[in-house]
């Protein structure tokens, strides 16, 4: 029996002894058994930048040959007894994420999936919320974020390719993010493959919800990010369409609701935030248009659909936007969009 492997490339402030700490979490979830491996960061650098500290995304060079290195590994992996070569995943939060992004940008290994929680890059585009870069090193750090934007945008492709990031992250820049995700989809795009998935985190959607004492940086979402079957699935899933892979933390909030959609129907359903003044109140939308979401959204996944998809809501006419997962009005007013699979 052969298995797929997932590797894990830590974060910053993570050893490879984590997935040690975080097995029973993921056997609890695992749909299937997958082998499991992390490599250690390598001594006094920012996995494939020369510089182990904290700004070392700033002011390490990338080690090509670092990154071959850990390419070469990987695919010797897949070539031992009992690895399925065929179901080959990567994945990492933070540093560890960016590490993924340049695993994939070598274009050296025939990758079935690849996740990226909280993304970070090499250099970054946008520093006006960080005051620990240095002036003198803020043309620096947006060069070498743009060179890293170019080394994406020939990276070798993945069958999937899944990322979460918060709205407002103070670690990971949001805007850097989007920047990123949208170098590996236009490669996608290119490639023929399904372009990347993306959640979009709302602050109280994290692991821990952010306060003066607890995650102040907004950048608590590994479990959110990791933690649950459907990010397995896609990892090592070899099908041409992706499902809905975070988890289905919603519940109907109506009577009417728990009778029309019973638990475990194992459908994907979508919703659109209805709040007001801060506050959410989620809805579902009408069967007719949560088929023609289903049905868009498995398209956009695939490559051969579009991120934008028009539909009715109570007789006026919205767009749902994939991408951002948002609904937008004729006025341009957005609202969060999420969807789940009722299992």
């Amino acid at each position: 029996m052969k298995l797929p492997l997932a590797v894990y490339f830590p974060g910053l402030g993570d050893k490879s002894a984590v997935i040690h700490e975080r097995a029973s979490d993921w056997a609890k979830v695992a749909p299937e058994p997958f082998l499991l491996v992390a490599p250690e960061r390598p001594r006094n650098q920012w996995w494939f930048l020369n510089d182990g500290s904290e700004l070392g995304w700033v002011r390490g060079n990338l080690q090509i040959d670092t990154v071959d290195l850990f390419c070469d590994w990987i695919a010797g992996m897949s070539e031992f007894p009992g690895v399925d070569r065929d179901r080959i995943g990567v994945f990492g939060f933070s540093a560890g994420a960016y590490a993924v992004a340049e695993v994939l940008a070598r274009a050296r290994l025939r990758l079935c999936g690849a996740g990226l929680g909280g993304v970070h890059g090499h250099g970054q585009g946008h520093l006006d919320n960080r005051p620990d870069v240095p002036g003198h090193q803020a043309f620096e750090a947006q060069q070498k974020f743009s060179a890293f934007l170019e080394r994406l945008a020939h990276h070798g492709g993945a069958r999937w390719i899944g990322a979460v990031h918060g709205k407002t992250d103070q670690e990971s820049d949001p805007r850097d993010a989007q920047q990123i995700l949208e170098a590996l989809g236009r490669r996608q795009g290119e490639l023929g493959l399904p372009q990347v998935s993306v959640r979009w985190l709302e602050a109280d959607e994290q692991d821990f919800r952010p306060t003066k004492k607890r995650n102040r940086s907004h950048h608590s979402y590994f479990d959110v990010s990791f933690v649950h079957a459907g990010f397995f699935r896609n990892l090592f899933s070899t099908g041409a369409h992706a499902e809905c892979w975070w988890p289905p933390k919603l519940r109907p909030a109506h009577e009417a609701d728990k009778a029309a959609l019973p638990k475990g129907d194992g459908k994907m359903y979508f919703q659109w935030d209805a709040g007001s003044n801060g506050k959410k109140q989620w809805r579902y939308y009408s069967n007719e248009a949560n088929s023609l979401l289903v049905s868009s959204y498995a398209a956009y996944q695939s490559s051969s659909g579009g991120p934008l998809q028009p539909i009715a809501v109570a007789g006026h006419i919205y767009v749902v936007d994939f991408a951002q997962m948002e609904q937008i009005s004729p006025f341009n007013a957005r609202r969060g969009v999420r969807c789940f699979k009722w299992t």
